[in-house]
């Protein structure tokens, strides 16, 4: 096998774990939001890999964009989560729709 056939591996069972998790019985939102950031880093391995395989410079900066888009994301997610928190005393899946508005 050679190396780019291990990382297409590699990267389908990191972005299938996290969609299982997403799509799981559990309904903590956390737990979604993590699955959810498990798939997106998933997608940056996948362009690193590439980014070694094929030594281009344009995957390399898609790399770091896609990081920078993942951190700003996470952090403003987490944001949203708290106040969510803070006003409803629960992070259930099922509550939420209920606050339809």
């Amino acid at each position: 096998m050679d190396i780019l056939a291990a990382s297409i591996i590699v990267v389908v069972v990191l972005f299938g774990f996290g969609l299982v998790g997403a799509l799981s019985a559990r309904r903590n939102l956390i737990l979604v939001f993590m699955s959810i950031e498990l798939m997106l880093m998933a997608v940056v391995l996948g362009f690193g890999f590439q980014a070694v395989i094929f030594e281009d410079v344009f995957y390399q900066l898609l790399v770091l964009v896609f990081l920078v888009l993942g951190g700003a994301e996470a952090s403003v997610g987490f944001a949203v989560l708290i106040v969510y928190y803070r006003l409803s005393g629960s992070l259930d899946f099922n509550i939420i729709t209920l606050c339809k508005g």
